[in-house]
């Protein structure tokens, strides 16, 4: 808890009406009691990146046994501080249908849906035309985040030797920061086909030059903007259904959805020895990106739901059943 910071926003709000008071995830929710004190017709708004509580609650199946109780009091404690400081707010945005639907049954009667928290940027990521794609299989992810090395760590060891039996030479590309852990690299054996790359800058660089972008992911909260990116990039995408959360993905569409190995390499294996289906695939995902997730249609979409908050009895905005 920063005093400095409160006093700055004391300061902020004393001189300065503000009809709409924003905060940035719900750690920074302490600050909401005060500055409700000192600016009353303000009208607070939670931009709800991730439902916290939910980052624990799917880790839990997947805990060591030594981490097991800790994760249990993080999720005990999260969900109680969340459910408790979601009645501060008048209004709060999510970017996924299913939390939407929680933040609602917590309490919060207007809750706007704006998918990734904001869009993806197609002039930087729309697909090049006619460009060789040398990386056969593209993940891009923090290393360090739990959540993605579990995940990095399923797919190389129960997938990648499916792909690799029935497609040999075929080599698996990992972009992020952060190292993988001693543990999980000492397992690897010499003749896997993994290249780390460690933290690239372009990630759009990579994705233009991949067949096909996976997303193992099991544990998490929110909406995966690795997919949406990957979408506007123009790359075909496996993930298990978890890893496509919060977002329009319609398996044999736009994705190719699998939640056990032996399905994933298949998809995946399907993608790279039928290039004009992942065409296909890629197609129908940018389309989806270009209707519903820009920064220009999420901008607009923004400005909307903040029209419908002008007064805090008015503009009870509904959850869509997609993102």
């Amino acid at each position: 808890m920063s005093m400095e910071l409160m006093d700055y926003l004391r300061e902020l709000v004393t001189q300065i009406h503000y009809d709409i008071i924003q905060i940035e995830h719900s750690q920074l929710s302490w600050i909401v009691p005060e500055l409700r004190t000192l600016s009353p017709e303000s009208i607070f708004v939670l931009d709800s990146h991730n439902i916290e509580y939910r980052k624990f609650e799917t880790w839990m199946p997947y805990a060591k046994p030594d981490e097991a109780q800790h994760i249990s009091e993080q999720l005990s404690e999260m969900k109680a501080w969340e459910e408790r400081m979601w009645q501060w707010y008048d209004a709060a945005i999510s970017i996924s249908a299913e939390e939407c639907g929680i933040l609602k049954s917590g309490g919060l009667r207007r809750v706007a849906t704006v998918p990734t928290g904001g869009g993806v940027d197609l002039n930087k990521y729309a697909p090049e035309k006619m460009i060789e794609k040398p990386i056969d299989i593209l993940y891009i992810g923090t290393m360090n985040w739990y959540p993605n090395a579990h995940g990095l760590r399923w797919f190389i060891e129960k997938v990648i030797p499916l792909i690799e039996r029935e497609r040999p030479g075929t080599v698996f590309h990992v972009v992020g920061s952060g190292k993988p852990e001693t543990e999980f690299l000492n397992t690897l054996k010499a003749d896997v086909p993994v290249k780390f790359w460690g933290f690239q800058g372009d990630d759009a660089w990579f994705l233009h030059r991949a067949k096909v972008f996976v997303i193992p992911l099991w544990i998490g909260a929110g909406a995966r903007v690795k997919l949406i990116t990957a979408w506007g990039a123009g790359t075909p995408v496996v993930s298990t259904t978890f890893g496509a959360e919060g977002s329009d993905a319609r398996d044999g569409e736009n994705i190719l959805l699998a939640d056990d190995p032996q399905a994933f390499a298949d998809s995946v294996l399907r993608l790279l020895n039928d290039r004009k289906y992942g065409e296909n695939i890629a197609h129908a995902a940018f389309e989806t990106v270009r209707e519903k997730y820009t920064v220009e249609r999420c901008a607009d979409m923004l400005i909307v739901f903040t029209g419908t908050w002008q007064r805090r009895t008015e503009g009870i905005a509904v959850c869509p059943n997609r993102a």
